[in-house]
């Protein structure tokens, strides 16, 4: 059950404390105000029976909802004509006082009648289909994003170019220093591809990009002349594209670290 569900029973009952103790300060300052004609009481059930097959419908809820606000009208009506007995000094039994309660202040009544709605109310949410199932299933942790496919396994950095653009979504990558090396569709003109990722450098400065051209979108890294860059579709998510290009700029590293 939900924070909001546990609460929403306490503040009803508050509330049905301060309806009562509203009802015999009342009464306190008033004599007997009998409710007529008698048949209201009649429509009062009538409206409870309507409320219920509002809420709903032809089920079997109706049948509680109708039960949990009439026996709510009752239980206040009763509170409210021991309470009327105490102010006026004429102590009642349960039955004298459920119908000194009941028919004996219109003003109470109105008061009883408009708490058995709210618990209605209360009760109707509590009985929705899947409420309860929904509260009490614990929220599944989010999912972390799935790394990009492993590239450690490849000899050198030609072999790891040659696994990156392997993978679904990868259209192309490229890893250059005092060299260019580029697989995929960059692959046919290493040196122009490059200098379209330099331009894109120059632009943004070094650091950390990720730029969309169109359907495909560019990631970059670069840093002391050092680059890697891959081209990637929407085949692949962000996370596995930035993974590929942190494997692809760590077998960089590694190539350059042996070169010196």
């Amino acid at each position: 059950m939900s924070h909001d569900g546990r609460q929403i029973w306490p503040a009803l009952a508050i509330m049905g404390v301060g309806i009562l103790a509203l009802a015999v300060t009342l009464k306190a300052a008033q004599a007997d105000m009998p409710m007529q004609p008698t048949w209201i009481m009649g429509a009062l059930a009538g409206l409870y029976l309507v409320l219920a097959l509002l809420a709903e419908g032809f089920h079997w809820r109706s049948l509680v909802l109708l039960a949990a606000m009439a026996l709510a009208h009752a239980f206040t009506a009763l509170l409210m004509g021991w309470g009327y007995a105490a102010v006026e000094g004429h102590p009642r039994a349960l039955i004298p006082a459920l119908q000194h309660g009941l028919w004996d202040y219109l003003p109470g009544t109105a008061l009883q009648f408009g708490f058995a709605c709210l618990v209605g109310i209360a009760l109707d949410v509590r009985l929705e289909p899947g409420v309860e199932d929904a509260e009490e299933e614990p929220e599944e942790p989010e999912a972390e994003p799935a790394p990009g496919p492993d590239l450690s396994g490849a000899a050198d950095l030609p072999a790891v170019l040659a696994a990156a653009v392997a993978c679904v979504g990868v259209a192309a990558a490229l890893v250059a220093a005092d060299t260019v090396q580029a697989a995929g569709v960059w692959a046919g003109d290493p040196q122009a591809a490059w200098r379209r990722v330099q331009a894109m450098v120059a632009r943004g400065g070094t650091g950390l990009h990720s730029l969309p051209l169109g359907e495909v979108s560019l990631l970059i890294r670069s840093e002391d002349g050092r680059t890697a860059a891959v081209l990637v579709t929407a085949e692949l998510d962000q996370p596995g594209a930035h993974d590929i290009l942190r494997q692809l700029w760590n077998a960089g590293q590694r190539e350059w670290g042996a070169r010196e």
